[in-house]
This record gives C-alpha cells, structure tokens and sequence, in this order.
C-alpha cells in the first residue's frame, strides 16, 4: 500500500472512531410518554461490552451530561436500568412521567482507558389531556368517515330504486308507481333538468279555464189564427166589388207547466 492511499483512508478511519455508538451501541431516536405514564428504552450493544457497566445520563448543558444511574445502583427514584447480558441489550424504564423529564438522553457503555460508546435518545411528554383529545379526534375522524360512506351507499342505493320501477308509466316528468305487489321490472329514463344561472325562474302555468254561456231553455210559443166577419150580407149586397179589409192576426201563447 502506497502513502498515498494511507493518507486517504486515514480520515474516515478517524471519523468512525470520532462518531460515539456508531458501531457499538445503537437505541431509539425518539421516545414518546404522557403525564403520569411510563416508557422504556431499549439499548443494543455488542457481546465484548457484557461485563462493562451501563450507564444512562441527561443533559444539562451543552456537552455536559448527567449520569442519572448504571447498572450497579439499578434505580434512582422513578428510573430503573436492567441488563439484559444474554439478549446483548439493556433496559430504561421512566415511571410517572412528569413535564420536567423532556429532554435529551443518552445510554452509554462505561469502557475502561477508551471513550465510551453513546446512542442520543430525545424524551418528549405530552399532557394527558392532549393525549386524550387526539385519541378523541382520532375517533369522530373514523366515525364521520363511516358516516359518509353510509349516506352516500344509501344515496346510490335510493338513485338505483328510482330507476328501477315495478310497471311503472313515464307521463312527462313524472313516474307512476303501480305498487309492491307487481314484481316484472320496467325502466324508465330520468333526465335533470337543467337551466341557467343567469335565467329567471319559470314558476308553474295556471290551469286555463273555459267559460260557457247556457241560457234557460225558452218557451214554445204557439200561433193560431182568428178570422172576425164585421160585415153584414146586406153590405155585400151594396158593395158588390169590394175588396175585403185584410185580416188582423190574433196571438195566444200557450205555456207549458
């Protein structure tokens, strides 16, 4: 191997050996609690570290870290630390939870003459309250989503009666309905009328009505003829060749009872 490819591996051999639990230790990221809960972090280690102390600390200030217990004390107040040598992991349990343990931890692994190997775990804790409310968002969530997919399946399903009428009678618009009882189907095409925004309202035509005159039923009137003689047969004898005055009709009117 040249000097030159030395000097090119030698840096990322110093930035694994730099970088704390890259290898040795691994855990959570992120853990999560409420207010008077408990949670647990689980740390992986490597088989040679079975006999060191495990240790888990807080930090207080910028590269400053407090070691809250090891493995040798066990429990300190509501925190507790168990190894687990035949798995290759330990344990740390936080029991009623309260605001002030947020924060940034580590698990850590005391190395003798070496620098110990790390894994950073981020605490977050939640009121209970707010655990709660999301749990019952969650909840009118899932419960609205099913009372939608209720109505509108009830909606398809009415649309679909609607077009499938038992011997039904399309008139227009309007769709008659004969009645449970028959049971041969008979479809019917339903069209959506449809009019523009801008267009005024048609409102509905009264019915037109027809006007007729009937007038009482009239009276038969019946004519007869009455001839009256005034002249006497001595005034034909005078006046041979005279003409007679013309006669004068007499009316009567007979009525019906």
């Amino acid at each position: 191997m040249s000097q030159q490819d030395g000097a090119s591996w030698l840096p990322s051999a110093l930035l694994l050996l730099w970088v704390p639990g890259s290898l040795s230790l691994s855990g959570p990221s992120t853990v999560e609690g409420t207010v008077g809960g408990s949670l647990t972090v689980r740390c992986r280690y490597e088989k040679k570290f079975t006999e060191n102390i495990k240790y888990w600390s807080k930090e207080k200030y910028l590269f400053f870290w407090e070691t809250v217990l090891t493995t040798e004390s066990e429990r300190n107040g509501h925190v507790s630390i168990r190894d687990h040598p035949a798995n290759l992991t330990f344990t740390v349990t936080l029991e009623n939870l309260a605001k002030d343990d947020e924060g940034t931890y580590q698990c850590g692994i005391n190395v003798p003459l070496a620098q110990d190997p790390t894994s950073k775990v981020v605490v977050s804790v939640f009121p209970d309250e707010l655990h709660v409310l999301l749990s019952l968002l969650a909840i009118l969530l899932l419960l609205l989503g099913g009372t939608s997919l209720l109505a509108w399946s009830r909606r398809w399903t009415r649309v679909n009666v609607l077009l499938k009428i038992p011997d039904c009678e399309l008139t227009g618009r309007r769709v008659d309905y004969a009645g449970p009882q028959q049971t041969e189907p008979c479809y019917a095409n339903m069209e959506l009328q449809t009019q523009r925004l801008w267009a005024e309202p048609e409102w509905p035509r009264q019915a037109e009505t027809e006007y007729s005159t009937a007038g009482a039923p009239r009276e038969e009137l019946r004519y007869s003829s009455i001839v009256v003689n005034n002249q006497s047969q001595d005034s034909k004898d005078t006046i041979p060749h005279q003409r007679p005055p013309p006669q004068e009709p007499a009316y009567s009117v007979i009525r019906k009872t």
